[in-house]
């Protein structure tokens, strides 16, 4: 199952899986329209649906030909909107482009309506052939088909248009990652129901696995996308406990412990099926994904606003829209318990990695205070934001306590007096601070 996850959000960030399922659906469309019109005669249809074999063959090449070119154009934009996005924006946002279903079903509706149109008119014999037929009905498929694939593109510009803003591009990123937050499976551990909390909390996991410990490695580099606790509860052999060393997000290298299982029972089989079952629940790729991790959501607005406080591109302005988009997913966190990363059952134990409030403040704010250290309208939009949600942690009671919000503001203090900023501005800033 979680490889299959993998596979299907690997293929729904690629160009090429919804088209060519439209291409598949447009071959059997056009069997069943051609078998169709040697069925039926001209006669017995209305006159708006008759045609000759020269006049269908005629619409038949124009739609063909005219949507070709429609499909270079949109593939043009959609290639000018990937390197504006990297330029502009960040590398990492290029899934939102590639992997957008509004694009993807329109250049896999140009590509239909183009294999339909040219599977027909292969089917479509001259008047002095013996197998002559006229493809009345075909023809009309292919008319509103092409009618339907031009106002598709059009739509599909006016979207591409829409999102290259960058409110657009940091809303989807944060709606992703909400609706990651809320789902809960970045920060599964004690919540589900089949689990209970364990005995005793064990101490913090060490980097390394113990000597007389089995070590199940990784035989390749890359991400680690997601974790099934679950899955691995359930290879766990009973009295033993699993380590997982590596957090979703990490990069893991080749050949380290990405789970080490104490006491090490002396059969040979079942270690071997441990192992097995272990490398199939935690997924390790070449990317990151938003299955379960939350960091790497995080990470892409982070990026963006980096990029618009460097001095290449000097926009504060979209800085502080995308603070503001991080303050709503930094809120949403602070909502949800702090879990240590234990599940216990029938005497099995698998203790996991889990980010603390902590972690999240700093991930979503150190990096953008250390890049707006010398600018004060970004510093001005940062101390709110953060104010707004240490008021909202009291207001709400919500988990956290407010004081992982009060150290990050005693840091951007401790930056502001120690930047270059003038007397004036630095002012500004405390003031708020207070």
């Amino acid at each position: 199952m979680n490889r299959l996850r993998r596979l299907l959000a690997s293929a729904g960030q690629r160009l090429l899986a919804i088209p060519a399922l439209f291409c598949a659906v447009a071959v059997g469309m056009a069997v069943l329209s051609v078998w169709v019109d040697r069925q039926v005669s001209t006669e017995s249809l209305p006159v708006v649906l008759q045609t000759s074999v020269d006049g269908g063959r005629e619409v038949l090449g124009t739609i063909a030909m005219g949507l070709i070119t429609a499909y270079t154009l949109l593939l043009s934009l959609v290639l000018i909107a990937v390197q504006l996005a990297s330029s502009q924006f960040s590398p990492r946002t290029l899934r939102k482009w590639l992997g957008d279903h509004i694009l993807q079903r329109a250049v896999g509706l140009v590509l239909a309506t183009v294999v339909f149109s040219l599977l027909v008119l292969y089917q479509t014999r001259d008047l002095d052939d013996a197998d002559t037929f006229e493809p009345n009905i075909s023809v009309f498929i292919a008319i509103l088909l092409g009618l339907t694939a031009l106002i598709v593109v059009l739509r599909s510009v006016d979207h591409l248009a829409d999102s290259m803003r960058v409110g657009s591009v940091a809303k989807t990123v944060m709606n992703e990652t909400r609706e990651l937050i809320e789902r809960g499976e970045a920060r599964r551990s004690l919540d589900h129901p089949n689990l209970n909390p364990a005995p005793q909390l064990l101490p913090d996991t060490p980097e390394q696995p113990p000597s007389d410990a089995h070590v199940v490695a990784t035989t390749a580099p890359g991400w680690v996308q997601t974790v099934d606790l679950d899955a691995v509860l359930e290879a766990c052999p009973e009295g033993c406990t699993v380590q997982l060393p590596l957090a979703v997000g990490a990069f893991a290298l080749t050949g380290i412990p990405m789970a080490w299982l104490s006491p090490v029972p002396d059969d040979e089989e079942l270690l071997e099926e441990f192992d097995a079952k272990v490398r199939a629940a935690v997924s390790v790729g070449s990317v990151r994904t938003m299955d379960q991790d939350v960091g790497f959501g995080i990470t892409r607005l982070v990026d963006i606003a980096l990029r618009a406080l460097s001095p290449s591109l000097n926009d504060p302005n979209t800085a502080k829209d995308v603070i503001a988009h991080l303050g709503e997913i930094l809120l949403a966190l602070l909502g949800e318990e702090e879990r240590p990363g234990i599940s216990h059952q029938d005497g099995r134990t698998v203790v996991s990695i889990e980010h603390s409030h902590r972690r999240y403040v700093a991930a979503c704010f150190d990096q953008v205070r250390h890049a707006a250290s010398e600018t004060p309208q970004v510093l001005a939009v940062l101390v709110q934001t953060l104010l707004t949600v240490r008021n909202e942690v009291e207001r709400r009671e919500l988990p956290a306590r407010p004081s992982v919000i009060d150290e990050l503001l005693e840091e951007i203090a401790d930056d502001v007096r120690r930047s270059s900023l003038s007397e004036h501005e630095q002012r500004r800033v405390l003031e708020l601070l207070r």
